[in-house]
């Protein structure tokens, strides 16, 4: 865990650290689309909101799929007995 906390402290003195030239990070809509204008390429803004998005699609994907293993095993160690066969052997 303090892996993930030295991380997160990381990731907000860089992005504090690198939009001081741009003014006040907290009257910003956008800080990362402002931040990935300076110093890189234009093809880099598209790149990082994608990277955005789809660590925020994790974020909110992971504890679903927790919560359906956590069910399942749930099911499994009460003893329910199936409803159905997908195939007959």
């Amino acid at each position: 865990m303090a892996g993930v906390g030295l991380l997160y402290v990381f990731a907000a003195y860089s992005q504090v650290a690198g939009y001081k030239p741009l003014g006040d990070l907290g009257t910003s809509g956008s800080p990362l689309d402002e931040l990935a204008v300076i110093g890189l390429p234009g093809w880099f803004r598209p790149v990082l909101s994608l990277g955005v998005t789809a660590s925020f699609f994790a974020v909110v994907v992971a504890p679903l799929a927790e919560l359906t293993i956590a069910a399942v095993y749930a099911v499994g160690v009460d003893g329910i007995e199936r409803s159905g066969a997908t195939c007959a052997r």
